[in-house]
Protein backbone atom coordinates (compact mmCIF):
# COMPACT_ATOMS: atom_id res chain seq x y z
CA UNK A 1 0.00 0.00 0.00
CA UNK A 2 1.07 3.03 -0.86
CA UNK A 3 1.87 5.59 1.83
CA UNK A 4 -0.04 8.56 1.39
CA UNK A 5 2.39 11.34 3.06
CA UNK A 6 5.47 10.22 0.51
CA UNK A 7 3.33 9.36 -2.73
CA UNK A 8 1.00 12.30 -3.08
CA UNK A 9 -0.22 15.50 -1.61
CA UNK A 10 -4.31 15.88 -1.04
CA UNK A 11 -5.23 19.70 -1.99
CA UNK A 12 -8.78 21.01 -1.00
CA UNK A 13 -10.18 24.19 -2.36
CA UNK A 14 -13.59 25.10 -3.24
CA UNK A 15 -15.10 21.56 -2.26
CA UNK A 16 -12.73 19.73 -4.91
CA UNK A 17 -10.13 17.49 -3.94
CA UNK A 18 -6.66 17.32 -5.92
CA UNK A 19 -4.26 14.81 -6.07
CA UNK A 20 -0.71 15.45 -6.67
CA UNK A 21 2.22 13.19 -7.12
CA UNK A 22 5.45 14.48 -6.52
CA UNK A 23 7.62 12.19 -8.28
CA UNK A 24 8.63 14.76 -10.66
CA UNK A 25 9.55 16.69 -7.58
CA UNK A 26 7.15 18.53 -5.45
CA UNK A 27 7.56 22.16 -6.23
CA UNK A 28 7.70 21.52 -10.13
CA UNK A 29 4.55 19.20 -10.06
CA UNK A 30 2.60 21.22 -7.96
CA UNK A 31 3.11 24.67 -9.35
CA UNK A 32 2.67 22.65 -12.76
CA UNK A 33 -0.93 21.68 -11.72
CA UNK A 34 -1.57 25.08 -9.79
CA UNK A 35 -1.45 26.39 -12.93
CA UNK A 36 -4.29 24.71 -14.02
CA UNK A 37 -6.63 24.91 -11.46
CA UNK A 38 -9.22 27.77 -11.23
CA UNK A 39 -7.59 30.64 -13.42
CA UNK A 40 -9.30 33.43 -11.58
CA UNK A 41 -7.81 32.53 -8.95
CA UNK A 42 -4.56 31.17 -9.72
CA UNK A 43 -2.29 33.58 -7.88
CA UNK A 44 -3.94 32.38 -4.51
CA UNK A 45 -3.67 28.67 -5.61
CA UNK A 46 -0.08 28.82 -6.34
CA UNK A 47 0.97 30.59 -3.03
CA UNK A 48 -1.33 27.93 -1.18
CA UNK A 49 -0.01 24.74 -3.09
CA UNK A 50 3.45 26.05 -2.52
CA UNK A 51 2.62 26.36 1.45
CA UNK A 52 1.55 23.18 1.51
CA UNK A 53 4.37 21.36 -0.60
CA UNK A 54 6.32 22.71 2.06
CA UNK A 55 4.85 21.39 5.07
CA UNK A 56 4.09 18.12 3.21
CA UNK A 57 8.21 18.10 2.92
CA UNK A 58 8.51 18.80 6.85
CA UNK A 59 5.85 15.86 7.21
CA UNK A 60 7.92 13.09 6.33
CA UNK A 61 10.77 13.71 9.51
CA UNK A 62 7.69 12.89 12.43
CA UNK A 63 7.50 9.33 13.73
CA UNK A 64 4.42 7.95 15.19
CA UNK A 65 5.76 8.66 18.57
CA UNK A 66 5.26 12.31 17.61
CA UNK A 67 1.85 11.72 16.83
CA UNK A 68 1.27 9.58 19.87
CA UNK A 69 2.36 12.49 22.19
CA UNK A 70 0.56 15.26 20.17
CA UNK A 71 -2.63 13.29 21.00
CA UNK A 72 -1.91 13.22 24.31
CA UNK A 73 -1.32 16.61 24.74
CA UNK A 74 -4.43 17.40 22.62
CA UNK A 75 -6.51 15.57 25.00
CA UNK A 76 -5.69 17.81 27.60
CA UNK A 77 -6.51 20.88 25.70
CA UNK A 78 -9.95 19.05 24.97
CA UNK A 79 -10.71 18.28 28.57
CA UNK A 80 -9.91 22.09 29.39
CA UNK A 81 -11.85 23.57 26.69
CA UNK A 82 -15.24 24.05 25.07
CA UNK A 83 -15.80 20.92 22.31
CA UNK A 84 -17.18 21.70 19.37
CA UNK A 85 -18.34 19.90 16.11
CA UNK A 86 -18.30 21.14 12.52
CA UNK A 87 -15.94 23.56 13.10
CA UNK A 88 -11.88 23.69 13.92
CA UNK A 89 -12.73 26.34 16.39
CA UNK A 90 -14.58 29.60 16.98
CA UNK A 91 -15.81 31.39 20.24
CA UNK A 92 -17.53 29.05 21.43
CA UNK A 93 -14.97 26.59 21.15
CA UNK A 94 -12.83 23.80 19.22
CA UNK A 95 -12.98 20.33 17.60
CA UNK A 96 -10.22 17.79 17.93
CA UNK A 97 -8.24 18.74 15.09
CA UNK A 98 -8.69 22.70 15.63
CA UNK A 99 -7.41 21.68 19.33
CA UNK A 100 -4.48 19.57 17.82
CA UNK A 101 -3.24 22.43 15.32
CA UNK A 102 -3.54 24.97 18.46
CA UNK A 103 -1.68 22.33 20.34
CA UNK A 104 0.81 22.97 18.21
CA UNK A 105 1.13 25.99 16.24
CA UNK A 106 -1.05 28.66 18.98
CA UNK A 107 -3.95 28.80 16.61
CA UNK A 108 -6.65 26.35 15.54
CA UNK A 109 -6.08 26.76 12.10
CA UNK A 110 -3.08 28.67 10.12
CA UNK A 111 -3.72 30.63 7.13
CA UNK A 112 -5.18 29.35 4.22
CA UNK A 113 -6.46 27.02 6.47
CA UNK A 114 -3.58 24.51 6.42
CA UNK A 115 -2.80 22.85 9.55
CA UNK A 116 0.99 22.00 10.73
CA UNK A 117 2.75 19.31 9.39
CA UNK A 118 2.89 17.69 12.71
CA UNK A 119 -1.06 17.81 13.11
CA UNK A 120 -1.16 16.81 8.90
CA UNK A 121 0.92 13.36 9.97
CA UNK A 122 -0.83 12.69 12.92
CA UNK A 123 -4.47 13.27 10.96
CA UNK A 124 -3.15 10.85 8.28
CA UNK A 125 -1.61 7.91 10.91
CA UNK A 126 -4.91 8.54 12.71
CA UNK A 127 -6.99 7.96 9.90
CA UNK A 128 -5.03 4.22 8.96
CA UNK A 129 -5.58 3.44 12.67
CA UNK A 130 -8.74 4.20 12.98
CA UNK A 131 -10.38 4.35 9.47
CA UNK A 132 -12.09 7.53 10.39
CA UNK A 133 -10.18 10.31 10.19
CA UNK A 134 -9.88 12.89 13.36
CA UNK A 135 -12.79 15.18 12.22
CA UNK A 136 -14.75 12.88 10.87
CA UNK A 137 -14.80 10.93 14.29
CA UNK A 138 -14.94 14.23 15.77
CA UNK A 139 -18.40 15.31 14.18
CA UNK A 140 -20.03 12.43 13.33
CA UNK A 141 -19.11 9.67 15.90
CA UNK A 142 -18.57 11.30 18.93
CA UNK A 143 -21.36 12.07 21.07
CA UNK A 144 -19.18 13.75 23.81
CA UNK A 145 -16.05 15.20 24.63
CA UNK A 146 -15.08 12.41 26.88
CA UNK A 147 -15.44 10.12 23.67
CA UNK A 148 -13.10 12.42 21.82
CA UNK A 149 -11.06 12.47 24.70
CA UNK A 150 -10.93 8.90 25.36
CA UNK A 151 -9.96 8.07 21.33
CA UNK A 152 -7.36 10.53 21.61
CA UNK A 153 -5.57 8.63 24.45
CA UNK A 154 -6.09 5.27 23.16
CA UNK A 155 -3.95 6.18 20.06
CA UNK A 156 -1.61 8.09 22.27
CA UNK A 157 -0.90 4.56 23.72
CA UNK A 158 -0.24 2.82 20.83
CA UNK A 159 1.83 5.31 19.60
CA UNK A 160 3.38 6.55 22.62
CA UNK A 161 4.55 3.43 24.12
CA UNK A 162 6.57 5.78 27.15
CA UNK A 163 3.64 8.16 27.96
CA UNK A 164 1.26 5.34 27.97
CA UNK A 165 -1.70 5.39 30.69
CA UNK A 166 -1.12 2.59 32.90
CA UNK A 167 -4.18 0.76 33.95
Amino acid sequence: MANPLVDGIKFHQSGQIFNFSYSVGIEAAILKAADELIKEDAANVKVALKKYATNATKMRRYKPSDAGRLARKTAEVVRDRPWIQGHLGNKEGMCALGAMNLTVSGRTSSEYGYLHPLVEYTRELFAQWNENSIEWFNDHIAKTKEDVIEILLKFADNFDAKGARHS
